[in-house]
């Protein structure tokens, strides 16, 4: 988390960014409400930010907020896909793979291709090496 975190706050817009940010700064400065829905959660933790950080920008501090949530998401999906694939192998259940794009093969699910899966029959297609499936 602290890698993303670090990323995202390099890359961060320091000051007002385009399309709908000024919007949504100015309400979580004034506590206002931006257009319609209004993103009230946005806009409560724009407030808190803003309200608690005591230095830096309006816009710096409002848009610190979507680094926090940012962060904490890719933390958590990060974190379902971990424990997604762990009760996979506790299981004993092979992770589906995606099959190499320039072999035109893979291994899906108990080493059966796509083809033995669909239970069809395939016709290679396009260029050596790079045909496309049509079943």
């Amino acid at each position: 988390g602290a890698v993303v975190f670090a990323v995202y706050f390099q890359t961060m817009y320091p000051t007002v960014p385009g399309g709908d940010s000024g919007e949504l700064i100015v309400a979580g400065c004034t506590a206002g409400i931006a257009h319609p829905p209004g993103y009230p959660t946005y806009t409560m933790l724009a407030i808190l930010f803003y309200n608690l950080i005591p230095f830096g920008s309006p816009a710096w501090r409002v848009n610190l907020v979507s680094v926090f949530l940012s962060t904490a998401c890719a933390v958590l999906h990060f974190r379902a896909v971990f424990l997604w694939e762990r009760s996979l192998s506790s299981t004993g259940t092979e992770i589906p793979r995606i099959p190499d794009p320039g072999t035109n093969s893979g291994t899906y699910v108990d080493g059966k291709s796509s083809e033995e899966l669909a239970g069809k029959e395939v016709q290679r297609g396009g260029k050596e090496g790079r045909g496309a499936y049509w079943c």
